[in-house]
């Protein structure tokens, strides 16, 4: 359960914030995922293994989807607060800048995963994350026709600190590529 995710945005009169629930197996992966975003009227579930991704609209459950995009008409959001980051993360962003359309820096990992599903923006990347940030968002994610793995393209355990939600196979890809090819010396 994550209760307030996007704290300072909250605090600040943000809509950039919301609440989170999460079923974990004993694997530590995310089975179920809940996201309400109350300032962006957004309620987002997906109750299991291979089923699809559904937002409340009008007192209905409609299915949600990704919108997949070449990487270079892509918005991908990223980490806040780089003084906790370190090199690495600076350089992944510099990257970014010069590969991707835009980036956004939303201070919400719900929102942001549940603006992947709904087909608003096309990927996010945690240089550190906790297991409360991207729990709800990857069974959303991914029944939403996303992708959501660590930074080695591998398992989508909570416990991973570096994590990537895309909305289609061919941007996340490019992705692991990049952030996996930079020269961090």
């Amino acid at each position: 359960l994550d209760p307030l995710d996007g704290t300072h945005n909250f605090y600040f009169g943000l809509e950039y914030w919301g609440i989170g629930l999460a079923i974990l197996n004993s694997l530590n992966e995310s089975q179920v995922g809940f996201i309400f975003l109350p300032a962006l009227n957004i309620l987002i579930k997906n109750t299991g293994e291979e089923t699809m991704t559904y937002i409340q609209s009008n007192k209905t459950w409609v299915k949600s989807k990704t919108t997949p995009r070449e990487l270079s008409k892509s918005i991908i959001c990223y980490d806040n607060q780089f003084y906790k980051l370190g090199k690495r993360a600076i350089k992944i962003y510099e990257l970014l800048a010069h590969e991707v359309f835009t980036s956004r820096i939303t201070g919400s990992a719900l929102a942001d995963a549940a603006l992947i599903a709904t087909g608003c923006i096309n990927g996010r990347i945690w240089n550190r994350t906790q297991p409360y940030d991207i729990a709800p968002g990857i069974p959303i994610v991914i029944g939403a026709k996303g992708v959501a793995t660590n930074f080695e393209g591998k398992n989508n355990s909570v416990m991973n600190k570096s994590f990537i939600m895309s909305s289609n196979s061919k941007i996340h890809n490019s992705l692991l590529h990049k952030i996996n090819n930079i020269d961090f010396k």
